[in-house]
């Protein structure tokens, strides 16, 4: 949990860094004709690099402290409410800065937005003084650069998949399991990349594939807006891959709680179901006998004796194999409850790597013994304790064999149901007749809801990340609509001028934040599918949870649908500027 965390947290800043670098870029290309002029005076190119980095300096320092307080002031709220990596169902009662980190994130943001103004101005160099005074086609020219991403394409697939690998030998860890995940997500993000930024034919088809269903409703829209976004993939590059990539976030978190949640499902069907789990003091086996008596209870089955040798063993008596998968195979059965043997949970083998007919080594009372495993199944020895799904089941006249347990009383009770029995009945039958003899209890019906309750606990973090980083891609459309309406300023004038109303050019603008978003929306689709079976896949091999990936429509159409409404929201700001200019400024705007 606290390790995606971090990941997550990680990609959040480099997205938030990436916003800075471009904000800036964007804001000193719209000041190219302010360059040029102070060219023209004669100015040099020390001069006018100091002048601006030392007010890059200021709005970054200052923006980096109203952020360092923010932060812990928001922290400290989260912290306030429950919420940490660990989830909303750890609950954390201590509140401390990590300077250090603290320090690296405000030296990240300040360099990087240094490096967002020195990369444009070195590119300004470049430009003769009429070209900056005329300003023609040079914003894009400026704020954007194709060298960049190819540098980026290409460490993600070569630096990160031999990274990995270099690393994993280092630290003697092995490497094949997980190389196909990893060079899997670096390729599937290089692929990403490339489309978005270094195949503008390919983008602007694109472009025009996700507008052309909205040609019926917005004719002049469509028109105006389509073939100048089209052709300016470049400038929309930034956008629609931050919106592919945020919603493909989306996408894959999304479908990793499910693939979670299906399988705590599957697994409450065998552990959980027409269950009671209760603790009481310790009893004798004539007293808890007495939970036989109860209406609805068809067996009561003690689970106190337990040992750890070298993983977590459960003795039951022989009642508790006469239903289940076990008493369907009558060789396996008397196999079991006549010589030493195991059944596993799905948990345990997966971790272990070992299945029926296997052999694992347990620490005897006389020493190390192989036993065989008989059956993989999570129907037996399941009990609300700290360890969970991860034990293993042995008859127990045959654990008191190997190892020395005592079992003349127990205080850990499951009560198997008959099939049509009522758990809360049952639960609340229990209570009337034992009263203070029971400390604690719990249907499988309350396990299985905390337990689906307790994946949404523990991943709302991640999606509060997910909404920031949501913000963030807003705030990226939001540049690349504001420099798109500086590169437009003239056509926008002519149009006034020739009798375009302020509703259509505000619609105009919004139109192309809407196909931004409809194209970013495709794109997390196509990109966000595979990218969930990556994750899943990769939440498998780490918990060792037999995860299945399957696609989910609602998510799929609700990060869709997010996509559109986050770029279209995002453009509200550019079409509100846009009609407050001038039409005669507009028009002589080179």
């Amino acid at each position: 949990m606290r390790d995606g965390f971090r990941i997550g947290g990680l990609l959040t800043l480099m997205l938030g860094l990436y916003i800075v670098f471009t904000s800036l870029s964007i804001a000193l290309a719209e000041r190219i004709k302010e360059i040029g002029l102070m060219q023209a005076i004669g100015m040099s190119d020390r001069q006018i690099t100091t002048v601006f980095i030392v007010e890059a300096g200021i709005m970054a320092l200052v923006g980096a402290i109203i952020g360092l307080l923010g932060g812990i002031a928001l922290s400290a709220i989260f912290v306030k409410l429950g919420y940490s990596s660990l989830g909303l169902s750890v609950r954390v009662w201590t509140f401390g800065i990590p300077k250090a980190r603290l320090a690296l994130i405000i030296l990240l943001g300040l360099a990087t937005a240094m490096l967002g103004v020195i990369y444009p101005l070195f590119k300004c160099r470049q430009i003769t003084v009429v070209d900056a005074l005329q300003q023609r086609g040079l914003h894009q020219k400026v704020a954007y650069s194709r060298r960049l991403y190819v540098v980026i394409i290409l460490l993600l697939i070569i630096g990160v998949p031999g990274g990995y690998v270099i690393l994993s030998e280092i630290l003697e860890a092995p490497w094949q399991p997980a190389f196909h995940l990893v060079s899997g997500s670096s390729l599937l993000l290089a692929a990403l990349l490339s489309i978005v930024f270094l195949s503008p034919k390919m983008t602007g088809g694109f472009i025009r594939l996700a507008a052309w269903p909205l040609s019926h409703f917005f004719v002049c829209e469509h028109v105006l807006t389509t073939r100048t976004v089209a052709h300016a993939t470049e400038r929309v590059a930034m956008s629609l891959g931050t919106l592919a990539l945020v919603f493909a976030g989306v996408i894959g978190l999304k479908h990793m709680t499910i693939s979670l949640k299906a399988q705590s499902q599957t697994w409450a069907d065998q552990a959980l179901h027409q269950r009671i789990f209760l603790t009481t003091p310790l009893m004798t086996p004539e007293e808890y006998t007495r939970f036989n008596w109860l209406p609805g209870v068809k067996s009561s089955i003690p689970m106190s004796f337990t040992v750890y040798a070298p993983f977590f063993i459960r003795g039951l008596q022989d009642n508790a194999f006469d239903e289940g998968p076990l008493s369907d195979h009558r060789d396996q059965y008397q196999a079991f409850i006549n010589t030493p043997s195991l059944l596993v949970s799905g948990r345990l083998a997966h971790r272990y790597g070992i299945s029926s007919g296997d052999s694992v080594t347990v620490m005897a009372s006389d020493g190390p013994r192989p036993v065989p495993i008989i059956m993989v199944t999570d129907v037996y020895g399941y009990f609300i304790d700290s360890n969970d799904r991860d034990y293993a089941v042995m008859a127990l006249d045959q654990m008191k064999k190997l190892f020395s347990v005592e079992t003349s009383t127990a205080n850990q009770f499951a009560l198997i149901l008959e099939e049509e029995a009522d758990e809360n009945q049952v639960r609340n039958e229990a209570h009337g007749w034992f009263g203070r003899d029971i400390s604690e209890i719990i249907t499988g019906g309350q396990k299985y809801a905390w337990a689906v309750k307790g994946i949404d606990d523990d991943f709302f973090v991640f999606e509060m990340l997910l909404v920031i980083t949501g913000l963030l891609a807003g705030i990226g459309v939001m540049n690349t609509l504001l420099i798109g309406s500086l590169e437009r300023r003239r056509e926008f004038g002519l149009l006034q001028a020739l009798g375009v109303t302020s509703g259509q050019l505000y619609r105009i603008v919004l139109f192309e934040g809407l196909i931004i978003g409809l194209a970013g929306g495709v794109l997390a689709i196509l990109f966000g599918l595979p990218l969930s079976w990556i994750i899943v896949e990769s939440l498998r091999l780490l918990s060792a949870l037999p995860l299945t990936f399957t696609p989910d429509l609602t998510w799929i159409g609700i990060s869709f649908l997010a996509s559109v409404f986050v770029a279209t929201a995002a453009g509200l700001y550019p079409a509100w500027k846009t009609l407050h200019i001038p039409v005669t400024q507009s028009v002589k705007y080179e």
